[in-house]
């Protein structure tokens, strides 16, 4: 009988420690030192370079935030969106059925079906790499903060300076058939403040031989290409192919289109707007350093937006642990390796463009600030 008794005893006290085990175990997992983030990403389709991107940069950054001795802990769950409203709703439902604190989501054709739910659902979210800012008119709670110059606005200062610095007569436009390539047309023509004498659309996977010689025929002294896809390059191919002589200007995809692409060289002497900084800043070339040692690559600009994204929300957590929301709309300025980012309250950002011109070995050279 009394062995009955110690043998009981010695497994309630088991229980108990277990029990204690497993609650500490799962307060280190889900307890507020831990802020889980969705990405609603790229994996597939003609866009998932770029989200390849995104995803090794905001990986970066969770990584290096575990290992410093604060208390605060990121844990990051990836979706793929595949670029495709339907997919990218239900990517993000199945984030939110995970319990995600806050997210970060990349893309047009993601942002925009995936919005109301993100207001509905009151997900402070960090939005990236997006042609159009027209969601934020959903922002009326100011969940959603836009973290990077939208196509318009870029779009807008080349056209600025095709007009006054260039001094461009005559410009024709070869615009890619997307949400990008729309709203990169109407900021050239809001910048360069007169209609060009051609707009011609042409799709992201086709190949655009005949519609560069429908613009070249206009005889244009700029062309101005807008839009993200694989008939980018190809475009400017084939104005090269063709002899053109004039000024070619883009956006800032053309600088991520072309990271991975060989020779380089093609994409030579095309002038668009970026943020001041990056490659030449010593800050980013630290950056530069861990990233392609983690990833055996260069990064682009995008992989800058994915680190930057996790650590402003690690921020924002910081700031206010228990509304990251309110924490978020507490930074008026946020040190980047883009150079100062400045939130304003509608929940987009502005900071400083340089205009710059790529070089034959594929960096960037800034001519004008």
């Amino acid at each position: 009988m009394r062995k009955l008794i110690w043998t009981l005893v010695i497994v309630a006290i088991v229980a108990i420690f277990g029990s204690r085990a497993w609650y500490l175990y799962q307060h280190k997992e889900t307890g507020d030192n831990v802020v889980k983030i969705g990405l609603l990403s790229v994996l597939s389709g003609e866009f998932a370079a770029m989200g390849e991107e995104l995803n090794n940069g905001a990986i970066l950054a969770a990584e290096e935030i575990n290992q410093e001795p604060s208390n605060i802990k990121i844990k990051l769950q990836i979706e793929d969106g595949k670029a495709v409203p339907k997919e990218a709703l239900s990517a993000f439902n199945k984030l939110l059925f995970s319990k995600i604190d806050t997210a970060i989501v990349a893309g047009d054709n993601q942002i925009l079906p995936v919005a109301p739910r993100i207001n509905a659902e009151k997900i402070p979210t960090i939005v990236t790499a997006v042609g159009s800012i027209g969601y934020l008119e959903q922002n009326k709670d100011k969940y959603m903060f836009h973290f990077s110059p939208s196509n318009y606005y870029c779009s807008y200062i080349v056209g600025q300076y095709a007009k006054n610095d260039l001094l461009l007569n005559k410009v024709a436009i070869l615009q890619m058939d997307s949400i990008f390539g729309k709203e990169g047309t109407k900021g050239f023509i809001n910048g360069y403040n007169q209609q060009p004498v051609i707009i011609e659309q042409f799709q992201a996977n086709e190949e655009p031989r005949a519609t560069v010689l429908k613009v070249l025929d206009t005889k244009p002294d700029g062309i101005y290409i807008t839009g993200y896809g694989p008939s980018y390059i190809s475009a400017i191919k084939r104005l090269k192919e063709y002899g053109f002589e004039g000024v070619i200007l883009s956006e800032p995809a053309v600088s991520n289109l072309i990271s991975g692409f060989n020779p380089r060289e093609i994409a030579s002497g095309n002038i668009f707007a970026e943020a001041k900084d990056l490659k030449s800043n010593p800050v980013f070339a630290k950056f530069n350093e861990k990233y392609t040692k983690r990833f055996g690559k260069s990064p682009t600009t995008v992989s800058a937006q994915g680190y930057e994204a996790v650590y402003m929300l690690s921020k924002a957590q910081k700031q206010n642990p228990q509304q990251i929301q309110v924490g978020l709309a507490q930074i008026q300025e946020f040190d980047t390796l883009f150079g100062k980012v400045y939130f304003l309250n509608d929940g987009n950002s502005t900071f400083d463009l340089a205009i710059k011109q790529m070089q034959p070995d594929g960096t960037a050279k800034v001519v004008k600030e």
